[in-house]
């Protein structure tokens, strides 16, 4: 996952379609500038490159009905900063509920600057469970990533993932890895040899956008907006979209509690994830926490630090974190 992923003849058509790119600059670090636009996202979400042309963002909409056990509704919300300060509220507040009942959402830059189309945040080596905390902390590779779990690919089920989002450009990276750390054991397994010792995973990404003053635009258009909305590169204006699809506030399954004796369904919404594969890999692996975060973070500090506007909608405790994931086949 250093470089641009290659077609491999030996693995499944699913795994040779994905197409991710690091971006050339990541060497040197993020970029130092506030970007124009920052997409962020959490949630059940599944995403897929398609090259340097674009990122598709699969919005996982079995839990979406109210009878599920564990009922997730799709949210966008558009903050937008003037000098670098977010708002009280969001500027625009979109609930969809289930993503069935849009159609997608586009998020195109035109004139943007630095980019031509989506890579990913990879410095350097990247090591699992990284014991010498030697790895940069917002690199892409804290999402887990599917292709990784199975070799041999993984297929989806598309009907699973519509209607989503695609962006046509942007830097993508994990804003904040968990402090707790996991592993992945095979459901139905005892502790083992077979464990996958993951340590952090990705809790919050985002895909920075950065456009060309006077005339670069970002035009969300389709989902939950009836007419598309501009957001210009003028001034010292910036702006933030979020991309949620979180179990439902309130709901009594939506309260987990990690405690590893405890059955996958009560540890947190990493399951779900085999809802959108067809055929289901084996083994399935549930994720486990091994090590809890001794002092849970302040997130409204964490945002805050990084220049984010503190939404209650990305919100999941540190131990049962509902972060985005990756996978390889394209979403439409």
């Amino acid at each position: 996952m250093y470089e641009k992923e290659r077609t491999r003849p030996s693995q499944g058509r699913a795994s040779r379609e994905r197409g991710f790119v690091v971006w050339p600059g990541s060497r040197q670090g993020r970029p130092r500038r506030e970007p124009t636009v920052r997409v962020v996202f959490h949630g059940l979400l599944c995403l897929s490159f398609d090259g340097s042309a674009a990122c598709r963002v699969g919005t996982h909409n079995t839990s979406a009905g109210p009878g599920h056990s564990h009922p997730h509704r799709f949210v966008v919300d558009v903050w937008e900063k003037n000098g670098g300060v977010c708002p009280n509220q969001p500027t625009h507040h979109k609930h969809v509920g289930n993503p069935k009942s849009v159609s997608r959402l586009d998020i195109t830059a035109t004139n943007p600057e630095l980019l031509d189309g989506t890579y990913v945040y990879a410095r350097d080596t990247f090591t699992r469970p990284d014991p010498a905390d030697a790895n940069d902390p917002n690199d892409w590779r804290w999402v887990v990533d599917f292709d990784r779990l199975y070799p041999a690919g993984v297929s989806v089920n598309e009907d699973t993932l519509l209607n989503g989002v695609k962006l046509n450009n942007g830097l993508f990276y994990t804003v904040w890895k968990t402090c707790s750390k996991f592993l992945l054991r095979p459901s139905g397994q005892p502790a083992g040899p077979s464990d996958i010792q993951l340590g952090s995973v990705a809790h919050y990404i985002a895909a920075d956008i950065f456009l060309r003053p006077g005339d670069g635009v970002v035009t969300l258009s389709g989902g939950p907006f009836r007419r598309p909305l501009k957001l210009p590169a003028a001034g010292d204006k910036t702006y933030q979209v979020d991309i949620t699809n979180n179990c439902t506030d309130g709901h009594n399954d939506c309260q987990f509690d990690p405690a590893p004796h405890n059955p996958k369904e009560r540890r947190n919404d990493f399951f779900l994830y085999y809802d959108v594969f067809a055929p289901r890999p084996d083994p399935e692996y549930e994720m486990v926490l091994a090590e809890p975060c001794a002092a849970p973070p302040d997130f409204d500090r964490v945002f805050r630090e990084r220049g984010i506007c503190s939404n209650r909608l990305l919100r999941s405790s540190d131990d049962a974190p509902c972060g985005a994931v990756g996978v390889s086949r394209p979403i439409p």
